[in-house]
């Protein structure tokens, strides 16, 4: 499970933050990691995210009110969680190293 408390400052300025809040990323997290996440918020961004980033339940913008959802407990780590950013960093160094080692041969 995945605890995100966010404080949006700026939604009253920005309608785009109002709207959608880190609600997106929030569900990209959950994909990312593959486990449920519970977004707190205190202006109305509160969800129940499913690992398939589906949002099951949330709360209205700005309304004093509560969420309850029961998640399963998970052990273990993600794929991501294990290797971070390491085999898209190889990627990108192998296509350098081909595109010198290409560069050179003309």
């Amino acid at each position: 499970m995945t605890i995100c408390a966010a404080v949006q400052y700026m939604a009253a300025a920005v309608p785009v933050l109002r709207r959608k809040g880190g609600r997106p990323a929030s569900r990209m997290r959950a994909v990312e990691t593959g486990r449920p996440m519970l977004r707190a918020t205190n202006s109305g961004g509160t969800a129940y995210i499913t690992p398939d980033g589906h949002v099951v339940d949330q709360l209205p913008a700005f309304e004093r009110t509560s969420l309850s959802a029961s998640v399963q407990g998970m052990s273990g780590i993600t794929p991501y969680g294990r290797w971070l950013d390491l085999p898209f960093l190889v990627i990108c160094v192998a296509g350098l190293a081909l595109a010198l080692w290409s560069a050179r041969r003309r």
